[in-house]
């Protein structure tokens, strides 16, 4: 039988995505090869793994991914990382076409300025991307355009998810790899230990973002391919606008700590307001979602079981 591929397989994501197929497709091959077994950066090192395997379906989860103020100091490799990989990906699904492609894409895509809030899927390339996030960004709107040309022209059908920002068990919690809720996670975590009174945050308490937990994610992608004419571009995300006071509040409650809360907004915000419209999500077949306090509850749980302890 041939496979599915999970590419990115231990990753946040990758992690969620992998459980959820292997829980669900119970005739179904599901394949999440390590970056020993199957490095994408190398071109015909992917070539020769879809020529012997053929996989039948691919879910494209792997990514360079980092923090914001990482992808604003080092533009040029957010570019041609994801970049890389992703030609390598779509010039072996070329090759060996499989039936299904959903590739997990980024909302840092989007034009901006934003044409409206709520985004939505059809205003996605009318304009430049975000300057913080420029490398980063173009990478992604390189994946989004081998996907449209592999469907035009080569019979795949595809889907691109469009996440918003990810968080759950086996995230990345420190160094510049580390997004907003994980990295609060191991401040607080850090300051409940420490006995410290204080947790410093970086921006504003009134920037917002849309924060989604990485299984609800998972079930979204497994919904895409388990639909028989998904949409070709879709937002994958929660739905609900949260301002970091919001955001910070639920994480502290989770973690324990009930000390102060500062604001550093010499630090780099980026985008003021996000929020995003998931109406053509919501038109798919999909489980309940844990929702964004429970998975805070879950991720800080797992931090707690799973972190590294240094003397």
């Amino acid at each position: 039988m041939a496979p599915v591929l999970i590419t990115g397989g231990s990753g946040v994501l990758g992690t969620a995505v992998v459980a959820n197929l292997r829980a669900t497709h119970d005739h179904a091959v599901v394949c999440a090869p390590t970056r020993q077994d199957l490095d994408l950066s190398d071109g015909d090192a992917v070539r020769e793994w879809f020529c012997t395997n053929r996989p039948s379906t691919v879910v494209h989860a792997a990514g360079h991914v980092r923090g914001f103020a990482a992808n604003m100091g080092d533009q040029l490799t957010g570019l041609l990382a994801n970049a890389r990989i992703s030609l390598n990906l779509l010039d072996a699904c070329a090759a060996y076409p499989p039936n299904r492609l959903v590739v997990a894409s980024s909302n840092a895509a989007y034009a901006y300025p934003f044409a409206e809030l709520p985004l939505r899927e059809d205003a996605l390339l009318y304009g430049d991307v975000h300057p913080g996030e420029y490398g980063y960004a173009w990478g992604h709107r390189t994946l989004i355009a081998g996907t449209t040309i592999l469907k035009r022209h080569h019979g795949i059908q595809t889907s691109v998810a469009l996440l918003t920002n990810l968080f759950g068990p086996g995230d990345r919690f420190d160094g510049d790899a580390a997004h907003v809720v994980p990295a609060l996670i191991a401040r607080c975590v850090a300051a409940v230990d420490d006995g410290a009174c204080e947790v410093v945050v970086w921006g504003s308490p009134d920037t917002t973002r849309d924060f989604m937990y990485s299984e609800d994610a998972a079930d979204a992608m497994a919904a895409i391919l388990q639909a028989p004419d998904p949409p070709s571009i879709l937002n994958v995300a929660s739905g609900h606008e949260r301002t970091m006071a919001q955001t910070v509040a639920t994480i502290a409650r989770a973690c324990g700590f009930q000390g102060r809360i500062t604001w550093d907004n010499a630090m780099p915000v980026g985008i003021p307001r996000r929020s995003v419209d998931v109406a053509l999500l919501n038109a798919l077949d999909r489980p309940p979602p844990v929702g964004f306090d429970e998975g805070v509850e879950r991720t800080v749980a797992w931090y707690r079981a799973n972190r590294v302890h240094t003397a």
